[in-house]
């Protein structure tokens, strides 16, 4: 027997042996179940429920649900699955994978596997092993999710530097304004300005390639795109480009790209435009 056999899940319930259902209907109860749990942890009737699905413009009568939750209904759609996870204000994933909630499941009529690692599966995070499969398929296969998770790592690291740098022209102007010796600060200033200027090269070119791969580009803030535009890259080969840009009149290079991301933030034009 395999570890969903006869298994109480979170709400208390014992599931029938698997052998005995098909595997589509071992899907759809695992789904039914989960409906029932969180229905019950929402507080809300079946005939709620449905009325909650109409309102979200898709409704799931009342008999469906209770239908389902019985196990008279078989089958549940890809649409259903949807409109019950938003009903519930639970993600549909977790309707079809109850992680922490059951052991074991069988996610393809031949393979078990814990609901973390079949919801990993779904998304695109992890292979799960079954008769044929192809791990370089597979990669393929999830070309798109792997770019798509780089940028959101190269967007992050662009936010982190923005925010530093922030705060450190802030601390300038407060010791300028005072008369303290801003050197040290605008030196630490000019090296994040470094760091931003590569951080912005690095998601301009990871997204010519999203783009040369014949996928749809990511969006970004627009302030964003406005700087992945205008934005020079320091040459690393070039040893008088240590400070990145020039200056423009009293400006240290730090202060103007600080003002054009402050420009191109608020929506004003740059002096170039």
């Amino acid at each position: 027997m395999s570890d969903t056999d006869n298994q109480p899940n979170a709400a208390g319930e014992t599931l029938p042996p698997e052998e005995e259902q098909s595997w589509p209907k071992s899907v759809t109860r695992v789904v039914a179940t989960q409906v029932k749990f969180w229905r019950d942890r929402r507080e809300l009737s079946a005939n709620e429920l449905s009325r909650r699905t109409a309102q979200l413009g898709s409704e799931v009568p009342r008999s469906v649900i209770a239908n389902l939750e019985t196990g008279r209904r078989e089958s549940v759609s890809v649409d259903e699955l949807l409109i019950l996870g938003a009903a519930l204000d639970v993600p549909p994933l977790l309707l079809l994978t109850p992680v922490g909630q059951v052991k074991n499941l069988r996610i393809l009529p031949e393979v078990e596997s814990s609901p973390w690692f079949s919801r990993g599966w779904i998304i695109g995070a992890r292979l799960v092993e079954y008769a044929g499969s192809n791990v370089q398929k597979w990669r393929d296969g999830r070309r798109a999710v792997a770019l798509y998770d780089v940028h959101r790592t190269l967007v992050q690291q662009y936010a982190e530097i923005q925010s530093r740098i922030r705060r450190v022209a802030d601390q300038t102007q407060l010791a300028s304004a005072t008369g303290v010796d801003r050197t040290g600060q605008q030196r630490f200033l000019q090296a994040l300005v470094n760091e931003l200027a590569r951080s912005l090269h690095a998601l301009r070119t990871h997204r010519q390639l999203i783009e040369r791969e014949g996928f749809l580009v990511p969006e970004v803030p627009p302030g964003l795109t406005t700087l992945l535009s205008e934005v020079e890259v320091p040459d690393e080969e070039d040893p008088g480009r240590d400070d990145w840009g020039t200056s423009l009149a009293d400006q240290s290079a730090a202060e103007e790209l600080l003002l054009l991301m402050r420009q191109a933030q608020s929506g004003r034009p740059t002096d170039d435009s």
